[in-house]
């Protein structure tokens, strides 16, 4: 099996040489939405190239965020019939709120917030981890603690360091989406 990612600066040429060298085997490309379209391309044709041969022996998975899987259809749309895209749904507040109880019992705490911080999270496991991770560091709490300590830290605080946090990541972004005209 070939694991490789765009982020990679080494896997790049590997990733783009793929069509060429006739890899047979399972090949797992992640952060595919980062190539450019020139690569995805070659990559789409590749794709295509494996379907058309029916090739049971080698099999090419590409991961990236949202809508990747529609991107070699771009570029080859007879794919669309040929790969499958996975979809994630968000998580049940049920399993946001066992993510917690673990990491309570894990630290030995009591997180006085945790209904609020489920609920924050809005199906996503990993902002209730941003959230989680801030208020464990805004109460001391590194570590598993000896005595069980009970957590009361504001969710609004958390929250607001939480935004400032993401803001780095995706402020631009958002600011570019809000301008666009429908």
């Amino acid at each position: 099996m070939l694991e490789t990612t765009a982020r990679d600066p080494a896997n790049l040429n590997r990733i783009e040489n793929l069509p060429n060298e006739g890899f047979r085997g399972s090949v797992i490309v992640d952060d595919f939405h980062r190539f450019d379209d020139k690569v995805k391309e070659e990559i789409a044709d590749y794709m295509k190239v494996l379907a058309d041969r029916d090739d049971e022996n080698t099999k090419m998975v590409i991961v990236g965020i949202n809508k990747t899987g529609d991107s070699p259809v771009k570029f080859a749309s007879d794919l669309n019939n040929r790969i499958d895209p996975i979809r994630f749904k968000p998580t049940l507040p049920e399993q946001i709120f066992k993510l917690i109880s673990t990491g309570e019992s894990v630290l030995n705490v009591e997180i006085d917030t945790k209904e609020e911080i489920s609920a924050a999270a809005q199906g996503s496991l990993h902002i209730a981890q941003i959230l989680c991770k801030d208020l464990c560091l805004r109460a001391v709490v590194i570590e598993k603690c000896v005595d069980k300590q009970r957590l009361s830290v504001s969710l609004e605080l958390i929250k607001q360091n939480a935004y400032e946090n993401l803001e780095r990541t995706f402020a631009e972004t958002a600011r570019i989406f809000a301008r666009q005209k429908t």
